[in-house]
């Protein structure tokens, strides 16, 4: 689930604001200029989870799974309403992100 997330954002973010970067952090921050604070603090709370479970070894679960929940589905939404102001289609691409939560 939380690697999913983060794809789903990352997507966003590269292929409708042009994002560039290794992970979801850079990204969010080569696109900020569109993106408002709290919306950037949600995107860098999901990253940062994915983050420590994937790189630390005594981290093994989300401290709160109904936060993370929420919080990508907040961003999610936020997100997709900052391409609708600021976002171009990608060439090719279908929407397809995943709602899974």
């Amino acid at each position: 689930m939380v690697i999913r997330a983060s794809k789903d954002l990352e997507y966003i973010l590269e292929a409708y604001l042009g994002a560039q970067g290794k992970g979801l952090h850079e990204k969010c921050t080569s696109v900020q200029r569109f993106i408002p604070q709290p919306l950037q603090k949600k995107i860098r709370y999901l990253a940062t989870i994915r983050n420590k479970l994937v790189h630390e070894r005594d981290f093994h679960h989300i401290p709160d799974r109904p936060r993370f929940v929420e919080s990508y589905q907040i961003a999610e939404r936020d997100l997709r309403a900052v391409v609708a102001k600021h976002g171009r289609k990608p060439a090719g691409q279908k929407d397809d992100v995943c709602r899974m939560m």
